[in-house]
């Protein structure tokens, strides 16, 4: 079976649309948008780390939820790609022990013009603010297929 290409999505990536928490609900944090011509192959091995700082610049609490939905075009239908989970179980860049695979148990096609949204649900450690997405990144290690145009 193809999977393309090794690939990384992260909060710098092209297609990325970026959003604050709004505190103690669920709010689309990044919203990745796949390019025309491009598939993101979604594979249960591969792996999602993320490190999210709040207003008040310190390291979001162990309370905070994250989890991962595909989106339709019309950036509405959901599937979940990683159920919700808390946030201290998704902060490992390094440790292979340790590193969250997608919650999906087979390979998950993502097509051109559909999403891939991280979301996240909490408020800061100081408890007056939320996420400050611009202070935070995450990381999905998976695979891409371009159609070549020639």
């Amino acid at each position: 079976m193809f999977n393309g290409e090794r690939y990384e999505i992260n909060s710098a990536s092209t297609g990325i649309t970026e959003a604050d928490g709004t505190g103690a609900t669920w709010k689309d944090i990044w919203d990745f948008k796949v390019g025309l011509n491009q598939w993101i192959i979604l594979n249960p091995q591969d792996i999602f780390s993320a490190y999210l700082i709040g207003d008040d610049a310190a390291e979001m609490p162990k309370t905070t939820r994250v989890r991962i939905v595909k989106r339709d075009v019309t950036n509405e239908d959901a599937k979940p790609v990683l159920s919700e989970l808390p946030y201290q179980r998704l902060k490992a860049f390094t440790d292979r022990d340790l590193l969250m695979h997608l919650a999906i148990t087979d390979r998950l096609e993502v097509g051109p013009e559909e999403h891939i949204v991280v979301q996240v649900n909490g408020v800061d450690a100081a408890g007056t603010g939320d996420l400050d997405a611009s202070a935070s990144y995450f990381k999905i290690f998976t695979h891409r297929r371009k159609k070549i145009i020639g």
